[in-house]
């Protein structure tokens, strides 16, 4: 999956989503687009951090920030 992660953040940056919903019950399944904790994911034209992460019960929650990587 690692090969869709830079299309996966282009397309949420292109379409200005504010919610993304992931319903793997596979933690390992996704976590390849999820950035870590102190990490910055280049995606080419954009760049994608973690801002905060917190569980409750069964869920992750995650507060990225997407910003333009062009000066």
């Amino acid at each position: 999956m690692m090969n869709t992660r830079i299309e996966f953040w282009q397309m949420i940056w292109n379409n200005q989503t504010t919610i993304i919903v992931s319903l793997y019950a596979d933690e390992n399944l996704s976590s390849d687009y999820w950035p870590l904790s102190n990490q910055i994911i280049d995606c080419g034209n954009i760049s994608v951090c973690l801002i905060d992460e917190h569980f409750e019960y069964e869920y992750i929650y995650r507060d990225c920030l997407i910003r333009s990587a062009k000066v």
